[in-house]
């Protein structure tokens, strides 16, 4: 569970869009598509155990928003080194699911806080 938590973190969101449709991660004013997907790989990326991870967003696009982020890479846990991959899907404007999904590991899934950074709720 800590490794999805850890995840969930990094993934800088925010939001404040209607409950009644389904929530999208959406770009800040200002802000690209690669701009966001850069620095999710850097919060990545810098997370002990895990590198090479590339990121990127799902079923939209940047004027109505993306329903999933998604990233791919290496995790490393003591001696044993997975390829990893991790999705993250808004369930409401505060709340985000992650799901880490890495042969030989248990897959974990958790629900956490959205942050406020990099995408808002749309």
């Amino acid at each position: 569970m800590k490794i999805i938590a850890a995840l969930i973190a990094v993934l800088a969101l925010a939001g404040t869009a209607s409950a009644s449709t389904t929530p999208r991660f959406k770009l800040k004013p200002g802000i690209t598509q690669a701009h966001a997907v850069a620095k999710l790989e850097r919060h990545v990326n810098r997370m002990p155990g895990f590198s090479s991870a590339d990121c990127w967003m799902s079923d939209g696009n940047a004027r109505i928003g993306w329903r999933h982020g998604s990233c791919v890479g290496t995790y490393s846990a003591g001696l044993a080194t997975y390829r990893f991959k991790a999705t993250f899907t808004p369930l409401s404007c505060t709340k985000i699911r992650g799901v880490f999904v890495a042969p030989g590991m248990k897959t974990e899934r958790g629900v956490s806080p959205w942050t406020h950074e990099t995408f808002v709720c749309g």
